[in-house]
């Protein structure tokens, strides 16, 4: 496996998840409350799994490689990536904010949905762009060798930073939140 693929194979699981909380976001604004657990698990989701693990090994390996190897206009697609993942992380506290204020009785329902459409909607958008048109140039401008140093520090990254076996308990929380809801993976 490349680290593209590892990227790429992410996004697909990344993509499960958003779908999970629109299912949600739609219930949430119906008056379903029983849908905030699931939220609870997809804020965890956002904060672990895709900002501490899938966008560090971005913005610490992959883009910084980019950089260095790459032309103005590719830089500015970086910061374009990087300014996404800021949104990302005010929305994440956003959702978090909304979500508490309901578990505490005091909130809004159509707050909360419109904060994960929002999250949803911008990943969706980022997710395409790195899968069309980021990921295609990285793998025009690197080497075998380098997408070989990109895969193993990943790895690393995930072995460090969110620890053995966390991936994995993402990864079956979505396959089960995806049997739930009755999607497709």
């Amino acid at each position: 496996m490349t680290g593209t693929e590892v990227l790429r194979t992410e996004h697909r699981e990344i993509k499960i998840m958003l779908k999970v909380c629109n299912i949600s976001a739609s219930r949430i604004q119906n008056g379903d409350l029983a849908e905030l657990d699931t939220i609870a698990k997809a804020v965890d989701f956002f904060k672990d799994f895709i900002d501490g693990c899938h966008h560090k090994k971005e913005e610490d390996i992959l883009f910084p490689l980019l950089i260095k190897k790459g032309t103005p206009e590719q830089n500015a697609s970086v910061s374009a990536l990087l300014d996404d993942h800021m949104q990302g992380r005010e929305l994440t506290k956003l959702i978090n904010k909304n979500l508490g204020e309901l578990q505490n009785s005091v909130g809004d329902t159509a707050l909360l949905a419109s904060s994960i459409t929002a999250y949803t909607d911008l990943l969706e958008k980022h997710i395409a762009k790195e899968d069309h048109t980021l990921f295609n140039i990285t793998e025009s401008i690197i080497n075998p060798d380098e997408q070989q140093h990109l895969y193993e520090a990943f790895e690393l990254l995930e072995e460090e930073e969110i620890g053995a076996g966390v991936h994995e308990k993402f990864h079956h929380m979505i396959h089960e939140l995806a049997h739930k809801y009755k999607l497709k993976g």
